[in-house]
C-alpha cells in the first residue's frame, strides 16, 4: 500500500522498489520530524511566557 503510494505520488513507473520507498519515507520522516521541532518550540515559548505572566499577576 505504501509502494503503491509512494510510486503515484513521486511518479515512479512501473513501480517502485522497497529501496526507493525506504529513501522515500526516511526523507519524508526527516522532514516531518524537522517540522516538528522547529514549530514546538515558539508554540511552548509562547505558552510558557503567557503562563509565567499569569503566574506573576497572580501573586
Amino acid at each position: 500500500m505504501f509502494s503503491k503510494c509512494i510510486a503515484k505520488i513521486f511518479a515512479l513507473e512501473p513501480a517502485a522498489t522497497a529501496v526507493e520507498c525506504g529513501v522515500i519515507g526516511a526523507i519524508l520522516l526527516t522532514a516531518l520530524v524537522c517540522l516538528t521541532l522547529a514549530v514546538a518550540d515558539p508554540v511552548f515559548s509562547a505558552d510558557a511566557s503567557s503562563l509565567g505572566s499569569t503566574v506573576v499577576s497572580a501573586q
